[in-house]
């Protein structure tokens, strides 16, 4: 507890709170937003597929349709990305 307490005497609030927040980008760029989501997407995609061997009856096949479903999309819709 005493250790804590030496580490966050140090601590300046107003020197934490004169940061340039000005100068950090809020969001990625679009192009960037949109690459993250595909990846998300096939994330989704393969955690669907993993999880199908395994879920109760008559909810794998629906895992494995999504994920093959969700796989074929995005390679129509966004080839080599």
């Amino acid at each position: 507890m005493a250790a804590s307490r030496a580490r966050h005497a140090d601590f300046d609030l107003a020197q934490a709170l004169d940061y340039d927040l000005a100068a950090l980008p809020l969001a990625p760029d679009p192009d960037m937003q949109i690459a993250l989501a595909i990846a998300d997407l096939h994330n989704a995609a393969a955690a669907l597929a993993r999880a199908a061997p395994h879920a109760r009856r008559g909810l794998g096949w629906r895992c494995a349709d999504a994920a093959t479903r969700i796989t074929r999309c995005l390679d129509d819709l966004f080839p080599g990305v």
